[in-house]
């Protein structure tokens, strides 16, 4: 009965908003003719809407994604009451989609803020149901709607991407990754797109947040959180310059209509507010929730509700491309300031790296000092690079306040430099592409294998809610986080028990820092979890931290490190220094590991690793540990 009742009510609002459309599109063809020929797109008459067909236009896809309704619910997402023009617009689609109707008709009142009206409130929604209707006028944006085309110049509007950004330890939110939304508006090549229009999705965090009220609250859904707009380029001076991540591009296969609705459709949400989860409905969540309005592919379909991380996204779109899919048109590499500086630094040679440091050694110094012997082709190199270097240390739009007086003297003083010599760019090589992470193995992890001891071996079974292991296929840049780490095997006694569990790893080793002169980034870790030190030992709580260092080979496949760990246990409790020290080799489908520690008293441990990819979601894997006893394991690992 409660059901009939409310199916009568929900039937009942959407009849009277269907009265309202007849009776706003008398009103507005009334006020068109008082209007005195003032443009209006409601002119072209929009044909009669019968109850069912509004219901079932309404339950289109399109619109259902137009309010943000989730495909399991009927309730928008979207927190803002004045984001729908009927009352219950946030729980009936029908109802929400004849007051659109009706709003669009009239025309707006002399006394009226054209911003206010529902075409320039509404765009893509007048876009969207002008495409459905066969209304040819409201497939443009009325040209008395001023606060749209200062937003955007829609006629140079070119191409729309998203950006994946590689993942950064300074923030727990962001060691995940990021993903961006960006448009292209016809800037100049000189330009870079650093003007191109980018759209964010954030929480709204106080300012000064403590660390763990921020963690507890991101990942129980206690923040808002929203779209906002900027101009590419201060994305670009965090990510790129402040916070040396790099960025992969993918460049989306849309038509214009198409990328007019997801333009238009931003412009309609930009500022609305969403509840926020660190680890679901997030950046990548929602960014998926908007391309879907637009692409021919399903970006969450299958996706567990708790877990989507930003890669999830990108792997997705991969999956689209591998079956032929019309949603990628390509992929380019925007690497870091930092790695730009090292590929720069690497190519200079003898007198040329020897001025370079000279020029950075005494910055405000004259540069034809640092110079003297160089000809002007080197000149140009070494002058190159020092720019690069002040770009990485002062990034665009550091306030005055916070520059380097010396780093700004010398930039004026290698710029003037620079105009002395003969014109023509500098002959430096462009960093080599890295693979996109997306093209690596997905985030979680089921591995089943065998374990054992003296011959005698068990089976295991291990699941990892974010494994980017250091010697993994994830394509993870020179680190390793795992989260939800769970490891079960079967015990001496039989039966099955908790081998190991790992609330959070994280490694970085920085090894492009490392590569510049006068630089030394230190690598560190940190873990916290419950291990056993051998099959026979029990199980102990313990948390570590180091600071280490690490090199890696001029030609790549070869990484060597060195930590000093500060190592808590518990039952009975300790705490101790310990080394660590490994290797990490990488060719192609196969990676290897080798790694030593000793906590002193004795209690040393060595592993040797070795995996072989299969595919992109299955790994083999054999390793071999000697500890007091010597284990040895076969895994098979499955990633989704």
């Amino acid at each position: 009965m409660l059901i009939e009742t409310q199916k009568m009510r929900s039937a009942m609002s959407s009849v009277r908003a269907l009265a309202g459309v007849c009776l706003a599109l008398c009103l507005g063809l009334s006020q068109s003719a008082r209007a005195g020929g003032e443009p209006a797109l409601a002119q072209q008459p929009v044909p009669p809407l019968g109850i069912q067909q509004a219901q079932a236009l309404a339950a289109l896809p399109g619109w259902q994604r137009l309010l943000h309704i989730p495909k399991t619910g009927r309730v928008s997402e979207v927190l803002d009451a004045d984001f729908f023009l009927a009352a219950n617009g946030h729980e009936d689609a029908t109802a929400e989609l004849l007051a659109t109707l009706a709003a669009l008709q009239l025309a707006p009142s002399h006394d009226q803020d054209i911003a206010r009206h529902a075409r320039c409130r509404f765009p893509a929604r007048q876009l969207w149901l002008g495409r459905q209707l066969g209304v040819a006028a409201w497939d443009r944006v009325d040209a008395r709607c001023l606060n749209i085309s200062r937003w955007m110049d829609l006629e140079r509007l070119r191409s729309a991407s998203v950006s994946l950004v590689s993942g950064y330890f300074g923030n727990p939110a962001s060691s995940f990754g990021h993903a961006l939304l960006r448009f292209d508006t016809g800037g100049t090549q000189a330009s870079g797109g650093l003007n191109d229009v980018s759209i964010n999705f954030g929480a709204m965090v106080p300012e000064h947040e403590a660390m763990p009220r921020y963690i507890v609250m991101g990942m129980l859904g206690g923040y808002q959180a929203g779209f906002s707009d900027k101009e590419f380029f201060e994305h670009d001076r965090v990510y790129a310059r402040t916070e040396n991540r790099d960025m992969w591009r993918y460049e989306l296969a849309l038509d214009d209509w198409q990328l007019r609705l997801l333009a238009l459709h931003v412009w309609e949400i930009a500022g609305r507010k969403f509840t926020y989860y660190f680890l679901s409905e997030n950046c990548a969540w929602r960014l998926a929730e908007l391309l879907e309005l637009v692409l021919p592919v399903s970006l969450r379909q299958g996706a567990s509700e708790a877990w989507y991380i930003p890669v999830e996204l990108f792997h997705r779109l991969e999956a689209a491309r591998e079956q032929g899919l019309a949603a990628v048109r390509q992929v380019s590499f925007e690497p870091s300031a930092q790695r730009l500086l090292v590929n720069h630094v690497a190519q200079l040679r003898g007198q040329e790296l020897a001025s370079f440091e000279r020029i950075l050694a005494a910055p405000e110094a004259a540069p034809e000092l640092a110079l003297q012997g160089l000809t002007s082709t080197q000149s140009q190199r070494v002058i190159e690079v020092a720019l690069d270097w002040i770009n990485w240390k002062n990034p665009l739009g550091e306030t005055a306040k916070r520059r380097d007086h010396a780093i700004e003297t010398l930039k004026q003083n290698l710029l003037h430099t620079r105009l002395r010599l003969a014109p023509g760019a500098a002959s430096l090589q462009p960093v080599q592409a890295l693979i996109s992470p997306a093209l690596g193995t997905r985030p979680q992890r089921w591995a089943v294998g065998l374990q054992g001891q003296q011959g005698q071996f068990d089976p295991s079974l291990r699941w990892t809610g974010v494994a980017f292991d250091m010697n993994g296929f994830h394509r993870m840049s020179d680190g390793e986080l795992r989260i939800a780490d769970v490891r079960l095997a079967r015990g001496p006694e039989q039966h099955i028990r908790l081998e190991g569990l790992t609330f959070i790893s994280v490694r970085k080793l920085n090894l492009a820092g490392a590569q510049l002169p006068g630089e030394f980034d230190y690598a560190w870790q940190l873990n916290v979890g419950a291990e056993r030190e051998d099959f026979a030992a029990p199980l102990r709580a313990q948390a570590s931290a180091g600071l280490g260092k690490a090199w890696h080979s001029p030609r790549g496949g070869w990484v060597a490190y060195g930590f000093v760990d500060l190592e808590a246990r518990g039952q009975p409790a300790s705490l101790a220094l310990v080394p660590d020290v490994g290797l990490l080799w990488a060719q192609g489908d196969w990676r290897a590991q080798a790694r030593w520690r000793y906590r002193g008293q004795g209690q040393r441990s060595a592993q040797l690793e070795l995996k072989r990819r299969v595919s992109t979601a299955m790994v083999l894997g054999l390793s071999l540990r000697q500890t007091r006893t010597q284990e040895l394991a076969l895994t098979a690992e499955f990633f989704r």
